[in-house]
């Protein structure tokens, strides 16, 4: 016999590795080895609680993803909406865009513009002639403080 022929389990082991295609199938092989089933470990307990506790962590910020997202899109393109009947009094504004249509945050100018005007928020105004720059410094209430006008990058003030 060769040594890998020895190695091969032979059919009278009483192990289910030594059984043949037949006794497996019609469950003839029986197994002298007592498997006994203990009960679950301390160490088991622990990873359900990890389980429960990145669950949680994950489904709480998969939650707070959303909500700040759909939160954030709607700052980002509805907020400005507020000022529009404010912007339409304004012969400067609806000189260069006709009545607005859309007032949307400028996230970028916003950031670009902060060390100099630091309370003051950038929206892109677009009407039927065309898109403009209006920087708003609103107040507590909702009224609008201060406004400017920005044209070729240079912030002109409105008056009211």
């Amino acid at each position: 016999m060769s040594p890998s022929e020895s190695d091969r389990p032979t059919p009278t082991d009483h192990s289910p590795l030594a059984a043949s295609g037949d006794q497996l199938r019609h469950g003839s092989v029986s197994s002298s080895d007592d498997h006994t089933v203990l009960p679950d470990s301390p160490a088991r307990k622990k990873r359900l609680w990890l389980w429960v506790l990145l669950s949680t962590i994950l489904l709480g910020g998969a939650i707070t993803v959303i909500c700040c997202g759909v939160g954030g899109y709607y700052l980002l393109n509805y907020s400005g909406m507020a000022f529009v009947a404010d912007l339409n009094r304004l012969p400067i504004v609806t000189d260069q865009t006709g009545p607005p249509e859309t007032v949307v945050v400028n996230m970028a100018a916003t950031i670009e513009r902060f060390q100099e005007y630091p309370e003051h928020v950038v929206y892109d105004v677009t009407g039927p002639r065309g898109t403009t720059q209006v920087m708003i410094q609103p107040g507590n209430t909702g009224q609008i403080e201060a406004i400017y006008l920005i044209v070729d990058g240079e912030v002109q003030p409105i008056e009211r």
